[in-house]
């Protein structure tokens, strides 16, 4: 049975240059209210994230060198799986992870830092031998490694641009990010 592909929309506004500059103002203010006055910091992923999406696009093709997964880092529900225990934890809820194998930092600490996991559902050609039924991070990269970590990696062949909205930043803090970001265009 094919399993039916979805499309989320915020990967959706990742893979077009066009961008609306009235949906940007709007989330540039409020971006700056919860920087002012709400200081929630689950606000500020979401806006930040919806903010990426009109300022910036992801452009280019697969190399299909599969260097994405053989050196990658997982993320479930926004969370980081970067211990073992967090690793442990996210397996027995969904097996399907242990298809990924941790490369720990420190192994002799009792929860060790995992810095990437690889992927052993690759065959020879280095190609996913479960794509059809790969999971959304792994069918959303590499809109989901520029959302988690505001850049994709050098050897991929994507690329983020910028679309043609080029504001002018009061706010310090977005400034900085967007900043940050322009630096690896």
């Amino acid at each position: 049975m094919k399993k039916k592909q979805k499309t989320s929309l915020i990967r959706a506004s990742f893979l077009s240059p066009d961008a609306a500059l009235s949906i940007f103002y709007l989330l540039y203010f409020l971006y700056s209210i919860n920087d002012l006055i709400i200081k929630s910091e689950n606000l500020e992923k979401i806006l930040w994230n919806l903010i990426k999406s009109e300022l910036f696009y992801v452009a280019g093709k697969c190399r299909n060198c599969s260097k994405c997964c053989r050196k990658m880092t997982l993320i479930h529900n926004n969370i980081n799986i970067d211990t073992s225990e967090k690793f442990r934890k996210i397996s027995t809820t969904d097996p399907y992870y242990l298809n990924f194998k941790p490369a720990y930092l420190d192994k002799d600490n009792n929860n060790p830092v995992i810095s990437y996991f690889a992927c052993q559902l690759l065959n020879r050609d280095g190609m996913c031998s479960d794509y059809r039924c790969r999971p959304d991070f792994c069918h959303d990269f590499p809109v989901s490694s520029f959302i988690q970590n505001d850049h994709i990696t050098e050897f991929c062949g994507y690329k983020i641009k910028r679309t043609k909205i080029n504001p002018c930043f009061s706010n310090k803090s977005l400034k900085l990010r967007v900043s940050n970001i322009n630096k690896h265009l």
